[in-house]
């Protein structure tokens, strides 16, 4: 099993959004991230 961490880049600054992701689902209207503890993050796109 692999996991990573999910940044957004503004610019020139990267902003952690989740540590341990496991999951990325593509959305309708953006992005859902699921950690390796079951935790989820909604990203609008």
């Amino acid at each position: 099993m692999c996991e990573a961490n999910a940044y957004l880049i503004e610019g020139n600054e990267k902003i952690l959004v989740m540590e341990a992701v496991d999951t990325v689902e593509p959305e309708d209207d953006g992005i859902r991230l699921v950690s390796i503890f079951g935790d989820q993050k909604f990203i609008d796109a």
